[in-house]
């Protein structure tokens, strides 16, 4: 029970900060997909190394994994909720704050639609 509530006043702290409150909105949206670490820096207009922080924290909660591929290319996966309480909670925040989501859910789609360009071509 005492894990339950130190996630979700981490939640709360991390919703205070807009790059993470989108970065949780992105997770949110995209579960279970991977993207270029170049791509999610651009959407969220912060510079790869200043996402290093929260991408820790957001691994430290299981939400994803940043790794390299073949060429050297560093990934986000964002993970599927391996924690349905976590996930609850992340939801419940946003559920207040539906403009947030929404802002988050065209940022969002401008992203996929730039990757599926991009690797079409």
């Amino acid at each position: 029970m005492s894990e339950l509530i130190a996630e979700k006043n981490k939640i709360k702290q991390l919703f205070s900060n807009p790059t993470s409150r989108t970065l949780m909105g992105i997770w949110m949206l995209l579960k279970g997909s991977q993207f270029s670490l170049r791509s999610v820096s651009e959407l969220l207009s912060v510079s790869e190394d200043g996402l290093d922080a929260k991408f820790q924290t957001f691994a430290g909660l299981g939400l994803i994994h940043v790794s390299a591929d073949f060429q050297g290319e560093r990934q986000v996966e964002f993970l599927a909720g391996s924690n349905p309480d976590l996930e609850k909670s992340i939801a419940e925040f946003f559920d207040g704050r539906k403009n947030d989501y929404e802002v988050v859910e065209l940022k969002v789609r401008s992203l996929i639609y730039k990757t599926i360009l991009s690797t079409a071509l």
